[in-house]
């Protein structure tokens, strides 16, 4: 979930501002790796022992000390992850402290866990955002995919709980396999609750949890990862999915003139630009989805990190056939799913290339049911 996803006109104007700067205004602090449920497709996820095994968890005075370090260099929004976070024994009192210190704070959840105990503590002091992630349209769902026969009624419960306290919310929705033919309830059941909701299709491999690049057999075959993605965009978009559907076509089929690229960089998102991702070790990594470059907060400032880190991902370029290719605009590929895919920073992924086709075709096959023919402007 994007730490800025919420940003008002002022805050991204000055994210903006962050971004040419290359100060790190924003920062996800991954507190922990445990969680109450155990999703198959999930690439953090430890046991209690692994997680002793590798040295244990921070201290709150750890993340305090981090707290004040990111506040030093100028960050701003802060989304609290995990893991579960509201798992960790001492959420209450870090989420506490950076509210206090001004930073804006959202968190991600599953909701599962969320009682009136807790409903009532946001009310105190609202976050930014709660983003919860929705697993399915059932407790035979969450069963099958999250090892937890009661999910979807404990997520329903916490959902109702925190409408009822007028706490923003988003939900989060990660297809695979065993939730694949719950998405148009899913969908439904978000515009039922009014609330907005964002559907992940395809899956990266475990390339963070075991460093193998090797695909997970709880991902999406190609056809249900573009069906489904088909599927929301037709259910987000409404009438304007037809638009939507014939730009993209037309830009494939005929030569038009893009706005300018920008210069080969190897991310294309504000990861190592304005934004960072501290795990639940204390290191500093761009996103959740990678393990280098890796820089240790515990031994320099956030500061001095993120400098560290930046000058690393300078040197990260995208593959020409990538940086190059007319179909960028519609391809879901970024530099963690080329690492996962491919095993190289530079690689080319054919599993993207291969969408990409798939995903045009589709389009385009839905213009022709409806009788709409793409014609070169003059």
């Amino acid at each position: 979930m994007n730490i800025l996803d919420m940003a008002n006109s002022f805050e991204k104007h000055i994210c903006d501002k962050a971004d040419l700067l290359k100060i790190p205004i924003g920062a996800t602090l991954e507190l922990l790796p445990l969680c109450n449920m155990n999703c198959k497709m999930c690439y953090v996820r430890m046991s209690y022992e692994d997680v002793i095994s590798q040295g244990g968890l921070l201290t709150k005075e750890n993340w305090f000390t981090l707290l004040d370090s990111a506040k030093d260099a100028g960050t701003l929004f802060l989304l609290l992850s995990g893991g579960e976070p509201l798992f960790h024994p001492d959420f209450k009192e870090i989420y506490s402290k950076a509210k206090s210190m001004g930073f804006v704070v959202s968190v991600n959840t599953n909701g599962t866990l969320m009682n009136k105990e807790w409903a009532d503590f946001f009310v105190l002091d609202c976050p930014r955002r709660l983003n919860i992630s929705i697993y399915g349209a059932s407790n035979k769902t969450y069963e099958l995919l999250c090892d937890n026969p009661k999910g979807f009624d404990q997520f329903d419960t916490g959902i109702q709980l925190l409408k009822e306290r007028n706490i923003p919310i988003k939900l989060s929705c990660s297809l695979t396999p065993q939730n694949y033919d719950d998405l148009e309830k899913m969908i439904l059941y978000a515009q039922k609750n009014d609330l907005p909701i964002e559907v992940a299709s395809y899956m990266f491999p475990f390339h963070r949890k075991d460093n193998s690049v090797l695909k997970s057999e709880n991902r999406l075959t190609l056809e249900q990862e573009t069906n489904a993605r088909i599927l929301y965009e037709k259910m987000i978009y409404g009438e304007q999915f037809t638009d939507k559907a014939y730009a993209s076509v037309y830009c494939n089929t005929f030569d038009v003139e893009l706005p300018s690229k920008a210069p080969n960089s190897g991310f294309t998102c504000r990861s190592g630009s304005s934004t960072y991702w501290i795990n639940w070790k204390g290191e500093m990594i761009p996103c959740g989805m990678m393990n280098h470059p890796k820089v240790n907060t515990l031994d320099k400032s956030i500061q001095e990190s993120f400098q560290v880190m930046k000058e690393e991902i300078s040197k990260i370029k995208r593959a020409d056939t990538c940086y190059l290719c007319k179909k960028e605009y519609i391809c879901q590929i970024c530099t963690a799913a080329t690492l996962a895919e491919t095993g190289k920073l530079d690689g080319v992924s054919e599993h993207h290339c291969k969408a990409c086709d798939l995903y045009l075709e589709k389009l385009q096959q839905y213009l022709d049911e409806h009788q709409i023919k793409v014609k070169e402007e003059n």
